[in-house]
């Protein structure tokens, strides 16, 4: 949704950010960087990259809008950044167990 959502400049992301200072379309960056997240988490081998790239994006969205003395939206990015980081926990030992359970096989 968030990629959507500033690929597209909705809900005033494009103001948002050039309140925040960053250049005129910045918004293709993020939401680019959002939807190669979406595309990373799709995959099994890809997935801990997507959840680290995610997790990376959200640390800055809510660095910007704390650091632009907003902090009453930093809970979204927050929240996704939690996300973020317990999927590439619960996938990196999901990855694990698999792993072990191959070597054991005759």
């Amino acid at each position: 949704m968030g990629a959507v959502a500033n690929l597209l400049a909705l809900g005033g992301a494009a103001e948002d950010y050039a309140r925040w200072g960053y250049p005129r379309r910045f918004n293709f960056v993020p939401g680019s960087l959002e939807l190669a997240t979406a595309l990373l988490l799709l995959r099994g081998r890809t997935r801990v990259w997507g959840a680290v790239l995610g997790a990376l994006i959200m640390a800055c969205a809510g660095a910007t809008v704390l650091l632009n003395g907003e902090p009453g939206r930093v809970l979204a990015p927050s929240i996704v950044l939690a996300m973020c980081v317990l999927a590439g926990l619960l996938h990196d030992g999901a990855r694990t167990v698999g792993s072990v359970q191959e070597e054991a096989r005759p």
